[in-house]
């Protein structure tokens, strides 16, 4: 490559057009996503930018997502669940883009080393469910609105009937969260997204018993026990008495209102965020936190050197299950006002059986759809 070919021109950057004004519409560990798309530099792509989103990585990072949307491409070849296969190409290195890229919060980096990103360019699936659970937020309760949530709950079994499509498939999204599911109004359709964590059970399952799983480690959208996936940490875990148990328990519960607190401490946390209604009373917040704490000892309890094989199979097959119930309860405690309580009521014991920390009391995925299916029925 010429030594000039790499060089960004900056100097039009203020006379862009307003229609080619691209926003960023997510950011992850990773990469920058913007709608609309960012241009690549191969012209000769036929890509009708403006209705397709682009996701801007280091080169590393865009090739091994890319390869791990090979493994649900094998499966959905109908794209039923999610969005296709994303086209790879490098970014352009036009006015536009580069004021795009700026926007991003690390975007001094990516044009620093630009030469050294891929774009990864997909279908717009609608807005995530995060966003799509603010709107709910701030919706009156019309008769159009109500129609709407009613409208979107039965939809919202798509979630579940996506997580169940992985499950039979031994395939783990891994970052199962509001963020990473997306919602189309016009289309009334729900995609999942992201799936840069993708990978087989088996690979789970492997890896944690070599004892070399480096997602085996807290964060808000995975349950607790994935701490204990690897077989070195649980086994020595397994062999903490009554009263060590009792005091690592202790200690993450207690430091979940410290700033730079325990990860695990943290990730309860923040869940607590997704999970508890911040209108409910003192006193009902309060009966939540208790059940969830008891129910998070009963897990630690549970960890023995015999249970490790069934720990590990029923934590894995409910991982993406469990970031679908986080979710859910994003999405009700937004929406309760648009709907009956029985509904509600129902809804929400359904979603603590999806994440509950007992790890042997959570219900496995066809439970769940079974479930939601006869709430659904009764009520809408």
């Amino acid at each position: 490559m010429d030594e000039d070919d790499s060089k960004i021109d900056y100097s039009s950057i203020f006379s862009i057009k307003k229609s080619d004004v691209i926003k960023v519409i997510g950011e992850g560990s990773y990469g920058c996503v913007h709608k609309p798309s960012l241009k690549c530099k191969n012209k000769s792509l036929k890509i009708n930018y403006k209705k397709k989103i682009s996701k801007l990585l280091m080169k590393e990072d865009a090739v091994k997502e890319s390869d791990e949307y090979d493994i649900i491409a094998k499966y959905d070849k109908q794209n039923k669940y999610f969005l296709g296969k994303p086209i790879q190409c490098d970014v352009n290195n036009t006015p536009a883009n580069i004021a795009a890229i700026h926007d991003c919060e690390d975007g001094d980096e990516f044009i620093d080393n630009i030469e050294d990103t891929k774009l990864l360019i997909m279908n717009y699936g609608g807005e995530n469910l995060e966003a799509i659970a603010r709107e709910f937020n701030k919706m009156k309760k019309t008769d159009k609105n109500v129609d709407f949530a009613k409208k979107f709950l039965i939809e919202a079994k798509h979630i579940l009937l996506a997580v169940n499509f992985l499950y039979k498939h031994k395939i783990i999204h891994h970052d199962l969260k509001p963020q990473n599911i997306v919602y189309h109004r016009k289309t009334n359709k729900i995609n999942l997204i992201d799936f840069g964590f993708t990978t087989y059970k088996e690979d789970i399952i492997n890896m944690s018993t070599k004892s070399n799983n480096k997602l085996s480690k807290c964060h808000w959208s995975y349950p607790l026990e994935i701490n204990f996936y690897n077989h070195d940490k649980y086994m020595s875990f397994s062999k903490y008495s009554k009263e060590e148990k009792s005091g690592y328990y202790k200690n993450i519960i207690g430091n979940i209102d410290i700033k730079d607190n325990d990860k695990c401490s943290t990730s309860i946390s923040i869940l607590f965020y997704y999970m508890i209604d911040k209108k409910i009373s003192e006193n009902e917040k309060n009966k939540i936190i208790d059940k969830y704490f008891n129910d998070y000892k009963k897990m630690l309890d549970d960890v023995i050197g015999c249970n490790y094989k069934a720990f590990l199979k029923k934590s894995i097959e409910t991982i993406d299950l469990y970031g679908a119930g986080i979710t859910f309860y994003l999405l009700l405690n937004n929406m309760k006002h648009l709907l009956e309580k029985p509904l509600i009521d129902k809804l929400e014991k359904l979603c603590y059986h999806m994440i509950t920390p007992d790890l042997f009391d959570r219900c496995d995925i066809p439970t769940a759809i079974k479930k939601y299916n006869e709430i659904i029925e009764k009520y809408l």
